[in-house]
């Protein structure tokens, strides 16, 4: 009698088992670095979005004390004709 079971086609289940794992381990592994790569993505967005904050403040502090110059300037009392006595 000739070995039927060598030449039937077939799965070879170990295998199958073996392949699946490998793809779930690197589909964890893809996982965590995306997760590391978004969170880096946010912490550098923070950032910017905290001195573009920064940066604004600045200059509307910066133009408060213009605008109180400017007012400063505008609120001095002027001589004109009606001020000065007859």
């Amino acid at each position: 009698m000739q070995d039927t079971q060598s030449t039937k086609p077939g799965f070879n289940f170990p295998m199958l088992a073996a392949i699946v794992l490998l793809v779930l381990i690197a589909a964890a592994a893809a996982a965590i670095v995306v997760r590391r790569r978004s969170q880096q993505v946010i912490k550098r967005g923070k950032a910017n979005h905290q001195a573009e904050v920064n940066s604004l403040n600045a200059r509307l502090t910066q133009s408060q004390y213009e605008h109180a110059a400017l007012l400063s300037i505008t609120e001095t009392p002027t001589v004109n004709e009606e001020s000065q006595p007859a």
